[in-house]
């Protein structure tokens, strides 16, 4: 069963640095955007858009092996502003250790 309509946790495994996001859209689409987003940055060192993910992975002694993607909340409404809500609730609160948080940079480009 592929997870939609979720809160998601990107963590670096390396230095621990934590990223929240939200999607309403299946949790492996999303994955994939953001490892499409990094190995763009690799690859085209001066890209327009940069996202606070792909600019955490392509520092120095980084690289995709270190991030750990992990499912954090299940949302049951469709509405999007009950998502964004629990995101932004769960990164105000500070949940499971977050040292660094991204509310918006997730949705600031078209998907």
């Amino acid at each position: 069963m592929a997870l939609r309509l979720i809160i998601y946790m990107i963590q670096c495994n390396k230095c621990n640095v934590q990223y929240i996001g939200e999607t309403e859209r299946h949790l492996s689409d999303r994955f994939g955007e953001h490892r499409r987003a990094i190995e763009k940055a690799i690859t085209q060192r001066h890209i327009d858009q940069t996202s606070a993910v792909s600019d955490h992975f392509t520092l120095p002694a980084h690289s995709m092996d270190n991030i750990e993607f992990v499912p954090l909340e299940l949302i049951n409404s469709i509405r999007d502003t009950i998502r964004k809500a629990s995101e932004a609730f769960l990164i105000s609160r500070g949940k499971i250790g977050v040292t660094k948080f991204i509310l918006f940079s997730f949705f600031m480009y078209p998907l």
